[in-house]
């Protein structure tokens, strides 16, 4: 499949082992690099078994989180010392009201994060990397334990934030959305499955810096590299598995999206709510404009090795029979040289170029054949990818 595409692995990001639960930076999770060290998004990826296992600016850091509230299904796990300041972390509210378990089937097992429930029929609201590349999601409602199978409605990759639906659902229960302005020094707790072992988590902080910008290198399907802007920084604690969860205010309204962080450095980011919900109500209201996607990702029907991008184009290691590429004639053993007006070189995200085009669309491809080594062009029609 085309998103098998990709450049080799970043030196900050970890491959996925099988036989054990690592940070999800190869398929569905983002590497952050903001100032010195590296910054994981917040996913996580486990073995297929995972379906068995059952439910069980700058201030001071938060306050113990065995001091805040807890609420059913959510335990806390920050330790950070106590804030100063006029709001306490502690009194920082984190329902599990409306929040869900997201486990996302990706290729070599399952991508588990937390999402949001905005509307009582199943729009659900996520970070991109929670399923960028699966081929099916399922939702979990943390209070009732209900599953569901969902879908993606479109998605902002550049601004991490992806919509979903769920098929068959009414009557959800939904989070409660924050409309005030966010302050460094506001109490916060984030909510997530944390570690992806489908049970909430809480871990209480504080803002610390706003308008955070953060550089992101991506082991993800599609490769690509983006920059996050507006991103809310705080002190709570946030672990692999919280990414897509709530960061609620004092008064257990989301105020932010948990999108990455580190444990070690307990700093986490979150997406503003307001930036997360305008990015919502574009894709709903069907304005496939700027970074914002709906419906498939275009589709070649092409794979490659992740080092088999070169100075002089890109040798294909395997092509769907049924697929665009093979239409035209291309084969495993191909090299492809230049794809809708891009010669591809080694620097050259052939995957990100494949995505931006739209199921349906005619792309001209130049390729050079195994065979008999003679350039080729054709314009293909593209497909619709299989995978978000």
């Amino acid at each position: 499949m085309d998103p098998a595409v990709q450049h080799a692995q970043p030196p900050s990001a970890t491959r996925r082992s099988p036989r054990r639960i690592a940070a999800l930076i190869a398929v569905a999770c983002l590497a952050m690099i903001v100032g010195v060290g590296s910054i994981a998004g917040f996913a996580y990826t486990l073995p297929a078994a995972i379906e068995r296992i059952q439910p069980s600016g700058t201030s001071s850091q938060g306050d113990s989180p065995k001091e805040a509230p807890q609420v059913p299904g959510a335990e806390d796990d920050s330790d950070t010392p106590s804030n100063s300041g006029s709001t306490s972390s502690a009194q920082a509210k984190a329902p599990s009201t409306g929040v869900v378990l997201i486990a996302a089937t990706v290729s070599d097992g399952t991508a588990a994060g937390t999402g949001m429930v905005l509307t009582s029929d199943g729009y659900i609201l996520t970070n991109y990397h929670v399923i960028a590349g699966s081929s099916a999601i399922q939702i979990t409602v943390a209070d009732s334990q209900r599953t569901y199978a969902a879908e993606v409605v479109g998605d902002d990759a550049s601004r991490d934030v992806a919509l979903l639906k769920v098929k068959g659902a009414s009557g959800l229960p939904t989070v409660s959305l924050d409309n005030d302005d966010v302050s460094i020094g506001d109490a916060v707790v984030a909510l997530g499955n944390a570690n992806g072992q489908r049970t909430l988590v809480s871990a209480a902080g504080d803002v610390t810096a706003m308008d955070v910008s953060l550089t992101v290198n991506s082991d993800s399907p599609w490769g690509t590299t983006e920059k996050l802007s507006g991103m809310i920084q705080t002190s709570a604690a946030a672990v692999p598995g919280d990414s897509g969860g709530p960061m609620y205010d004092g008064e257990g309204e989301v105020l932010g999206m948990t999108t990455a962080g580190s444990t070690d450095d307990s700093v986490s980011y979150a997406v503003p709510i307001k930036t997360a919900t305008a990015i919502v109500k574009q894709i709903k209201a069907g304005n496939e404009s700027g970074s914002v996607r709906i419906g498939p990702a275009g589709y070649l029907g092409v794979t490659s090795d992740s080092e088999s991008t070169q100075a002089d184009g890109m040798i294909i290691s395997t092509v769907d029979a049924d697929g665009p590429a093979a239409a035209v004639g291309i084969a495993a053993g191909d090299r492809l040289t230049v794809f809708d007006g891009t010669t591809i070189t080694a620097s050259t995200n052939v995957a990100e170029l494949i995505r931006e085009t739209e199921p349906g669309q005619s792309v001209k491809v130049s390729w050079i054949d195994s065979s008999s080594g003679k350039q080729r062009s054709a314009v293909v029609e593209m497909g619709e990818s299989p995978l978000a």
